[in-house]
């Protein structure tokens, strides 16, 4: 009996023991649990918090409005992306056409931060004392100069080799219109030629001329070498062999090849502040650095010596 008193309590406290040691390895796991879900809580306030962080200083970037010229298209979109990688709390927008229709939205109160002219006399005009004239500008510094060339089709089937041969009449020619940077400087290479030029077509900017090359409307194009080294650079793109962009009339995998005038034949390209605003003198700065010299180096134009430039 005394065995059996004994063991009876010893059988029962065992029994105890496993129900108990059963509960605390249940609750211990639904601690863990707890604790497991506590953390992907806060996990996923923090992924939400920086989220909206996120998107809150998206939409507290600053907007720059940057009016350029139609020839820089290019170049100022690969400088625009530089300068927003340097100033991300800077938004570029960029808005490109003929330098004189630029020059009057402007001075119609256009929403521009910056102004960057083909020539320098679209930018007289709206500087303090010209015609269209913004007290706001500050002073203009050249940053390019573009040379203009003849433009034809990669085969040259006219056999185009001088500004001479444009005086054809069986010719179909493009240029730029009267007041457009490019125009003007057409106008005046050939009266420098004495050439009496008589265009088929006279367009508001200088990638209008382009189109119509690249569609086939007419045989030759003025414009700017920066715009024969773009189409070379598109082709690049797509995957085809490139030529030089100064090649000489020889068959070309480009759709369209360069015949230099002369080097004389240049434009002065400047740029100037509308507003005068840090991010605007911020952007013209960083046109004048280095990185954004090679960036239009690159796209055909030809770099400023800033030590005689105004």
């Amino acid at each position: 009996m005394t065995a059996d008193f004994y063991e009876e309590p010893l059988a029962i406290n065992i029994r105890d023991e496993t129900e108990s040691s059963a509960m605390q390895e249940v609750a211990a796991k639904q601690r863990r649990r707890q604790r497991r879900a506590k953390t992907f809580l806060v996990l996923s306030v923090f992924f939400v918090l920086g989220l909206f962080g996120s998107c809150a200083s998206d939409s507290d970037r600053e907007t720059l409005w940057v009016f350029a010229a139609s020839s820089l298209t290019d170049a100022f979109t690969e400088i625009a992306d530089a300068f927003e990688q340097a100033n991300p709390d800077i938004e570029v927008r960029t808005q490109f056409a003929g330098s004189s229709q630029l020059a009057a939205q402007i001075a119609s109160s256009a929403p521009a931060d910056v102004f960057a002219s083909a020539n320098e006399a679209v930018m007289e005009t709206i500087l303090p004392g010209g015609e269209l004239a913004r007290t706001e500008f500050s002073q203009p510094a050249t940053f390019a100069r573009n040379e203009l060339v003849i433009a034809v089709p990669a085969d040259n089937p006219k056999g185009i080799s001088s500004l001479a041969d444009l005086a054809d009449n069986d010719l179909l020619l493009a240029i730029c219109d009267t007041g457009v940077p490019c125009g003007t400087l057409a106008r005046e290479a050939a009266e420098s030629a004495g050439i009496d030029l008589r265009p088929d077509t006279e367009e508001a900017n200088v990638r209008a001329v382009l189109a119509k090359l690249l569609l086939g409307e007419v045989d030759a194009g003025l414009i700017y070498k920066s715009d024969v080294v773009a189409v070379s650079r598109s082709t690049a793109r797509d995957g085809s062999a490139v030529s030089s962009s100064e090649a000489s009339g020889t068959q070309s995998a480009d759709p369209v090849i360069a015949i230099p005038i002369s080097p004389t034949n240049t434009n002065n390209y400047p740029i100037a502040s509308v507003t005068g605003n840090p991010a605007a003198t911020a952007f013209v700065e960083f046109v004048l650095s280095q990185e954004a010299q090679q960036i239009l180096a690159e796209h055909g134009f030809s770099a400023i010596d800033r030590s005689s430039a105004p």
